[in-house]
Parts: C-alpha cells; sequence; structure tokens
C-alpha cells in the first residue's frame, strides 16, 4: 500500500533533508540548528558558480572562486616563469625568448642552439661562417700577427718582434692543384681570403690548408677587404685590385664570383701588388707612379680606391707586393726579402726583417688592435 505525501508534507520533508545535508558539510552554530554560511563558503571553494540553498527563515549562498584562480595564485607565489612556454623555467632555460624543450647547445657555451649567433664557438657569426656548424672551418687569424705569403707558402709575422713563423706551404684542393697565390686578405672575424691568378679561395690560417669558394672571371695583383659600411651597409666587402689598379668588389655567393667596378686609383697610379684597410686608421696601398723605380704608399678611398695623399716614397724598393698594417704603421713586405716598417704619420721607412722569402702578398684583419 502506498503512502500519499501531501505538498505541505513534502515541503517539510525537503527541508529535513536539506538542513541535515548542511549540517553535515558546514556544521550547525551552538544551538545545533542554523547552519554556519561562512564555512559552508569554504567547502563549496571547488564549485564553479554561485550555489544557493533554502531552510525554512534561512537561505545559504556562496560565491566561489574557481579551481584556476587558486592554481594561478599558487603558480605566481612560487615563481615559476616561462616566457617561451616551452616547459623550461626561465631561470635554467638556456634560450627564453624561443621555445626549446630539447635545450640543444652544440658548442656548449651556455646559449641554447635556436638563440646562439655562432653555433660552433668560433667566434665567426653564423650570417657571415662559411661553415657555422664546424668550429674548424674556416679557421681564424692569429691576435697580434700580419700574414704574408711567397707564391707557395704561408707565413705570419708578429708586430711587436718582427718574428716570422713558416705555417707551411698552401694545400690546394685536389681539382685545382698547382695554383700560385697571388695576394690574400682578412677580415674582422679573422677569416682568410686568398686569391690565384684563377680562384678565390680561403685558407686556414693554422694549417694554410685552402678551399676553393669561385672562379674569378678577370685576374688581379692585390686583395684586400673594406669595413662594413664602406660599400655595402651591412657587410664587409671583398675587393681586388687589377695590375692597372682598378678597385673592384668580389661578391662570392655559391660557386660563382660577380665582379662590381668601384673606381681606380687614378692619376697616374698603378697597382704595385697590394693594399689593406682598417677600421678607424684608413686604407693603404702600394702603388707604381708613372716611370718612378720605387713604389710609394698612398692613402686610398675605400669605397672607390682613388688615391688621396701619398704616405711616402720606398727609396730602393720598387716590388712591394705585400702591404699589410697595424696603428699608424704599414708593413711593407719587398719581393728582394725585406720587410719594411712604414710610419704613417712622416712617411719614413725602416726595414724590420731580412728574409729570402720572395713575397708575393700580406694581409691584415680590418679591425684596428
Amino acid at each position: 500500500m502506498g503512502v500519499e505525501f501531501g505538498g505541505k508534507v513534502m515541503r517539510e520533508f525537503i527541508g529535513a533533508i536539506l538542513f541535515l545535508l548542511c549540517c553535515g558539510l558546514a556544521g550547525c552554530d551552538d544551538a545545533g540548528s542554523t547552519p554556519n554560511a561562512t564555512d559552508v563558503g569554504d567547502e563549496f571553494r571547488d564549485a564553479t558558480a554561485s550555489d544557493s540553498t533554502t531552510q525554512p527563515d534561512t537561505v545559504i549562498s556562496d560565491t566561489v572562486d574557481t579551481v584556476d584562480t587558486v592554481e594561478s595564485d599558487v603558480t605566481a607565489d612560487i615563481g615559476f616563469l616561462d616566457t617561451d612556454s616551452d616547459g623550461i623555467p626561465d631561470e635554467v632555460d638556456n634560450c627564453t625568448q624561443v621555445a626549446n624543450p630539447l635545450q640543444e647547445d652544440r658548442d656548449i657555451d651556455g646559449r641554447g642552439d635556436v638563440c646562439d649567433g655562432d653555433l660552433d664557438g668560433d667566434g665567426i657569426p653564423n650570417a657571415v661562417d662559411l661553415a657555422p656548424n664546424d668550429p674548424n672551418f674556416p679557421g681564424v687569424a692569429a691576435l697580434g700577427a700580419v700574414y704574408g705569403h711567397s707564391a707557395k707558402i704561408l707565413y705570419r709575422m708578429n708586430v711587436d718582434t718582427y718574428q716570422v713563423t713558416n705555417i707551411g706551404p698552401f694545400v690546394w684542393p685536389n681539382d685545382t692543384p698547382d695554383q700560385s697565390m697571388t695576394d690574400l686578405a682578412i677580415d674582422q672575424f679573422g677569416t682568410l681570403f686568398g686569391i690565384s691568378y684563377e680562384y678565390v679561395y680561403t685558407c686556414n690560417p693554422s694549417t694554410a690548408v685552402c678551399t676553393q669558394l669561385a672562379i674569378l672571371p678577370e685576374q688581379f695583383n692585390g686583395l684586400t677587404v673594406v669595413p662594413v659600411g664602406t660599400v655595402s651597409p651591412n657587410q664587409e666587402a671583398l675587393v681586388g685590385v687589377s695590375n692597372s689598379g682598378n678597385w673592384v668588389w668580389i661578391q662570392v655567393s655559391g660557386t660563382t664570383a660577380t665582379l662590381v667596378p668601384l673606381g681606380s686609383y687614378g692619376g697616374n697610379y698603378t697597382s704595385s701588388g697590394d693594399a689593406f684597410s682598417i677600421g678607424g686608421v684608413g686604407t693603404f696601398a702600394s702603388v707604381d707612379k708613372g716611370l718612378q723605380a720605387d713604389d710609394v704608399i698612398v692613402e686610398v678611398n675605400p669605397a672607390t680606391g682613388q688615391v688621396l695623399r701619398e704616405i711616402g716614397t720606398l727609396s730602393g724598393y720598387g716590388n712591394a707586393w705585400g702591404l699589410a698594417g697595424w696603428t699608424g704603421r704599414v708593413f711593407a713586405f719587398d719581393a728582394g726579402g725585406a720587410i719594411l716598417e712604414v710610419d704613417i704619420g712622416t712617411g719614413t721607412h725602416t726595414v724590420v726583417a731580412n728574409t729570402s722569402v720572395e713575397w708575393w702578398g700580406a694581409g691584415v684583419g680590418t679591425v684596428k688592435n
């Protein structure tokens, strides 16, 4: 036999159930009859919306925080910052601005590969490194030194003691054997470039091993690198000097060398064999002047090659085929074996070394030391 509940009985029954439920969750006051609204709110901290219930003469309500808010507060409190959202806290992330969850660091320098401007750690930025993943290629020139060479052998000279060190014979690629190096040049990062009558190379300054870069469309007897902003606003430029004194930008792309004429020495000056350029010091060349037997050291405009002024005449020396420099000094390498130091301010010269080398060229980096 079923039991029927009237509306009033039903309301009282439900109210009693809710009352017991609230007391069980939140506890009751000292009288044992009125739920503690504050405690109820604490127990409903997991809720995601406003909750309310009614009991005769009593209303229990609470607006609660979400779980996400609580978690965010905790995260902020413990200081876990991950700028690039790769799961690695910034305080231990080796690249905080670019996501790199694997933390690759090829050269183990503490900077992640994805934001490392020099991946192989050889001191040459990736953008101009001929092999950005190989720390042994192309090699870096020594500090405090200039480089000279004969047709077949590379040398290094200490700029303070004038001691000349034989690096060794040039090692040519198998497909271009038995070349003659007509000149070399060094950029700001220590990469050594060289030219023969037919090709452009890069050579390791420590081993003299050469790698062909491109075929030369014409011959040059002089080579230099001019600083950033001289010919190109964002990069250094490799410049070849022809026998007639023409100044030509050699642009190497892939295995192709494109030549861009820039100007010439002008007047009755032609190339004796070399030039060099150092930012903040100047650009200088060894030239033949008309029918004069002795070579002349001149300062030139690095953007065009035009002669600006004569520094001095090398009396008794007419084959200064190699030229390099240091702050305030020019080193002229004569084919007869002598190495001369020329004072840029006075134009006077002194023999600092006599060798048995038939000097064909020389080079120095573009950064003042």
